[in-house]
């Protein structure tokens, strides 16, 4: 049975909200993170970095988007720690309320959500901090996750829609603006990968989006691999920061490329040289890592969602071999570093409490 618990200010709001993305739409612009619940419902992911993202969200918004802030948060590490500090009331009311609801083997999935002072319907100043705060936690059920089993599943991606406006910040806006692309993707296709140019590509919707590229011939990598594993002649290339959402997970990939010598760029993947692409995947922290076996982009790249886009001949395809042998290494490690930088909730509680 599905079910929604909604937090505002440490406040429990006894009316069901609905689900996430439709309960923000509904809400003023603001600043959001979502993760989940691991380990039967023991554990949050990667809880400390989406604190830290979504202080630097709230910081990127308040400068790009001052109204929707009273007050400029302060550019410190003390930040993170304020943010926290205002997140973590309605995280303990909001995780005891969930505990209660959710089923045995179930999963949470824990959205954060902040914007700035808002009135309510009787024009009375609604609950904020003295800095204009307005903060919710909103959980949901989850369907229980199986990333080594998800990352042997291949997707099929399109790269169709235009990059996002101020893409370094997890912004609501973005969840209402992509509506059209969710509606006009191919039925097959599970992710939408966004593009200025139809050549250099950024991101997808809701996902980073990387590609592994073969320096060497076919033969000479696959031997590489097979000896030694030092992935000489591959290298993982993702689009900058500059242009992309600073995902958790894809600073996690980063990280794992730095510590095992596995070669990575940031710059755009080129769909114009994807001839050199060996594997491909996405990362978000709802299921870590998903192969990409199928990439179809529009034969005329003119930037929009019409309809041609529905007909086969709109479109010229390329695939690739999922999971590849990076993909698989890069799983491996990214859960175990997972495990490594989740928070246990009973910790939390106790930390609350």
């Amino acid at each position: 049975m599905a079910w929604n618990v909604l937090v505002r200010k440490g406040v429990l709001q006894l009316q069901d909200p609905g689900p996430p993305l439709p309960f923000l739409r509904s809400q003023p612009p603001g600043a959001y993170t979502t993760t989940r619940s691991t380990n039967n419902a023991s554990n949050i992911l990667l809880w400390e970095r989406h604190m830290e993202r979504l202080a630097q969200s709230v910081q990127l918004l308040s400068k790009e988007m001052p109204h929707l802030f009273p007050n400029s948060p302060e550019k410190s590490p003390c930040f993170v720690e304020h943010v926290k500090s205002l997140v973590q009331p309605s995280l303990r009311v909001g995780l005891q309320k969930a505990l209660e609801l959710r089923n045995e083997g179930g999963e949470l999935l824990i959205m954060a959500y902040i914007t700035g002072e808002k009135e309510d319907s009787k024009g009375k100043a609604a609950l904020v901090d003295q800095e204009g705060f307005d903060v919710y936690i909103h959980i949901s059920r989850c369907m229980p996750i199986h990333p080594e089993s998800d990352a042997r599943k291949a997707i099929r991606v399109a790269i169709m829609g235009l990059g996002r406006f101020l893409p370094n910040a997890k912004h609501t806006d973005w969840i209402r603006t992509r509506q059209a692309l969710e509606k006009t993707r191919p039925k097959d296709v599970t992710e939408v990968i966004l593009s200025n140019d139809g050549d250099l590509l950024l991101e997808g919707m809701i996902t980073n989006f990387f590609v592994v590229v073969s320096r060497r011939t076919s033969a000479e990598a696959e031997l590489s691999v097979n000896q030694d594993q030092n992935w000489n002649g591959l290298m993982l290339q993702t689009a900058p920061l500059k242009g992309v959402l600073p995902g958790v997970v894809r600073k996690l990939v980063l990280e794992i490329c730095d510590e095992n010598g596995i070669s990575s760029e940031q710059s755009p993947p080129s769909w114009r040289y994807r001839g050199s692409w060996k594997e491909a995947f996405t990362t978000n922290s709802v299921h870590l890592i998903q192969p990409v076996g199928h990439i179809q982009s529009p034969v005329h790249w003119d930037g929009t969602n019409e309809p041609h886009y529905q007909q086969e001949e709109s479109w010229e395809h390329f695939t690739l071999k999922a999971p590849g042998s990076l993909t698989d290494f890069i799983q491996s490690q990214l859960l175990d570093k997972a495990a490594v930088y989740s928070t246990s909730i009973d910790s939390l509680l106790g930390v609350l409490a």
